[in-house]
């Protein structure tokens, strides 16, 4: 085995962890909760409690229970993310019920309770994670993937903050919403939350960013009045109102033709790679939100998604050709 940045890998072999994930703000004692394959407790074994001893703060501190699983995986970091999978819908169910409303269900009564609503049992990213049949456990914080986190400004850097920085005040100062929602979306997809919530972060920002493109319109008024009459006399009321309350939208751009339209306007250069992560990423995003099925996203598609929405903003916000990024396809 070897150490990489993403803990230690096994030569790409699929081994079976058990990831420990602290959940701060739940405090269960005794108590014992089993989720799917989850296992929620107020208490550590023995043998983890003394190797985690005065090494990290988070996994002992009051008020933390602790989620075990087992996954399969090739890696920590991999087994980490689909153990977070299973800890995101306790925690989705945990929130739902806490913040219950309604007062009776099912011939139970349960009226709404401020203090309840007002706890927030939440990750801190931190795990710890051993390997069935090898000797090797870790305590990591899976949000240090980076060799630093700390932005530093020097002499030699400074310069960063002047690119495009006319544009972006000129951006804020005009109250540019569409814009700076986009903006302040990207951030968010690329510093907080899961995977999956990132992917979707990423085309909230696109929304944003095209929710105004003008696509040309395939259908002429004419030519839908003409439609409708053709068809107005083969249905019921009831078949031809529903009918038209769709055929209404018939000229409504997708999502997929407000961004070609909106890269196409503005001459955007676009290399194959950028084309077909853009394309992967579109299917993976519909297939969440349609409940098409699972997919699988990673830290790469994530990264080169999210180089892709800072071409489309920095492209949009550039006040005219010549001010435009120079940047090789």
């Amino acid at each position: 085995m070897k150490s990489n940045i993403s803990g230690t890998t096994f030569d790409g072999r699929i081994l079976v962890f058990t990831i420990i994930v602290p959940i701060k703000n739940l405090k269960l004692g005794t108590k014992k909760i089993t989720f799917g394959e989850l296992r929620i407790s107020g208490q550590l074994n023995k043998h983890i409690s003394t190797f985690l001893e005065g090494k990290i703060a988070p996994f002992i501190e009051e008020g933390t229970s602790f989620a075990t699983t087992e996954v399969a995986a090739v890696d920590f970091i991999e087994a980490y993310q689909h153990a977070i999978k299973q800890i995101d819908h306790f925690l989705d169910w945990v929130s739902y019920l806490r913040n219950f409303s309604l007062s009776k269900v099912g011939g139970k009564v349960r009226e709404w309770d401020r203090e309840l609503s007002a706890t927030e049992p939440r990750i801190t990213g931190w795990f710890y994670g051993e390997v069935a049949g090898i000797d090797c456990r870790v305590a990591m914080d899976s949000r240090n993937r980076k060799a630093n986190e700390t932005l530093v400004i020097t002499s030699d850097n400074e310069g960063f903050l002047d690119l495009y920085a006319d544009e972006f005040k000129g951006m804020y100062h005009r109250k540019d919403e569409k814009m700076i929602n986009a903006v302040h979306w990207l951030r968010r997809a690329r510093e907080e939350g899961t995977l999956k919530d990132r992917l979707l972060d990423h085309f909230t920002s696109m929304e944003f960013l095209v929710s105004n493109q003008k696509v040309k319109k395939i259908f002429s008024k004419e030519k839908r009045d003409e439609i409708l009459e053709l068809v107005s006399s083969s249905m019921t009321e009831k078949e031809f109102q529903r009918f038209g309350e769709h055929f209404s939208m018939i000229n409504s751009p997708s999502f997929k033709l407000r961004i070609d339209s909106f890269i196409s306007d503005r001459s955007i250069p676009m290399s194959r790679s950028e084309k077909e992560c853009l394309e992967r990423m579109r299917r993976a995003r519909n297939s969440i939100e349609h409940g098409l099925g699972d997919v699988d996203v990673n830290e790469t598609d994530l990264r080169s998604l999210g180089n892709v929405v800072e071409k489309l903003i920095i492209y949009a916000i550039a006040k005219d050709k010549s001010n435009k990024p120079k940047i090789k396809v």
